[in-house]
């Protein structure tokens, strides 16, 4: 029963590992292509960010340019400055974070523009401080910055349009993938759980088994207590035998040290102890290599450790 028992439990025991194995490794194909599509979504949405702070950037320049024509107050000039500082290398970043053809284009419409549309604002600025309010005006009243600027938001917002379906196809793709990994690990916990609840009913079932033997045992005492008078002939029988085999073990020919699994000398004949010039009561019960360590003044010694990979 015992064998019949184990061999359900060691092949259960590793097909649930080997189910719970195969989870993982098909999660983690999952977990890469899930990173994969969380990393694009998370570029898009960058790209998405820097555009808007691009054209943030030029509106500050457009407005900061307009509020000075109009008040004349120099602090109006600093979101203008400002965003002629950051303008320029906000345009690199979004054109390497850009890697669509059809937005590389709308990029490149959009570098005169935006030339085009610093340089009147310019224009504005200048006129306001040489020749007074009335000519700066009159420059502005002509709508050519305001038609330009119309023009770059337009491009903007159209690259907002091309970049809306790539959002939602990634963000999909990233749910999906995350759903399959949710629903794969489920069914590969729910397997291993069945699998292990039937080998540990396997188990339980082996375990009244032997609690019913260890009762049968027990019911047996009583026998076993009448059968003492036998068992100690029998142990007088068995003393008589040890002590010839101890004569036929002492007659060995040359020293024999007797081991036990764990390396602990049991037993050593005469010829033994004669041998190693040690003693029965020096050597019983102690570790090989405590009773017979390396020359500790010798530190390159390599019996122990020879010996010990030899057994």
């Amino acid at each position: 029963m015992k064998l019949k028992v184990t061999n359900v439990l060691l092949p259960g025991f590793a097909l649930a590992l080997a189910l719970l194995g195969g989870v993982a490794w098909l999660n983690w194909g999952h977990n890469a292509r899930m990173e994969a599509a969380t990393e694009s979504l998370a570029k898009t949405h960058e790209l998405q960010a820097n555009l808007n702070h691009f054209l943030s950037l030029l509106q500050d320049i457009e407005t900061g340019a307009r509020g000075f024509v109009i008040t004349g107050d120099p602090s109006f000039l600093e979101p203008f400055q400002n965003g002629l500082k950051e303008v320029g290398e906000q345009q690199r970043k979004v054109a390497a974070l850009v890697h669509n053809a059809k937005l590389e284009k709308h990029l490149a419409e959009l570098e005169p523009l935006i030339g085009e549309r610093i340089a009147r604002s310019k224009e504005a600025i200048q006129l306001r401080q040489t020749s007074g309010f009335a000519a700066a005006k009159q420059n502005i009243a002509q709508g050519q910055g305001k038609a330009v600027m119309n023009k770059i938001r337009l491009h903007f917002a159209q690259m907002d349009e091309l970049m809306r379906p790539e959002l939602a196809k990634e963000s999909a793709a990233a749910r999906r993938e995350l759903d399959v990994a949710r629903w794969m690990t489920l069914a590969g916990i729910g397997l291993s759980f069945a699998l292990l609840t039937a080998v540990f009913a396997v188990a339980r079932n082996e375990n009244q088994l032997r609690k019913g033997a260890q009762k049968q045992m027990a019911r047996h005492i009583d026998d076993l207590a009448k059968a003492n008078v036998k068992r100690q002939a029998a142990e007088a029988s068995l003393r008589h035998s040890r002590a010839v085999v101890e004569n036929l073990f002492q007659s060995l020919p040359g020293p024999v040290l007797v081991l036990t699994p764990e390396l602990q000398i049991a037993e050593a004949i005469d010829a033994y102890l004669t041998a190693t010039m040690t003693t029965r009561e020096g050597l019983l019960g102690r570790g090989l290599f405590e009773a017979f360590p390396d020359n500790p003044d010798d530190a390159g010694a390599t019996g122990t450790s020879n010996l010990r990979a030899s057994l």
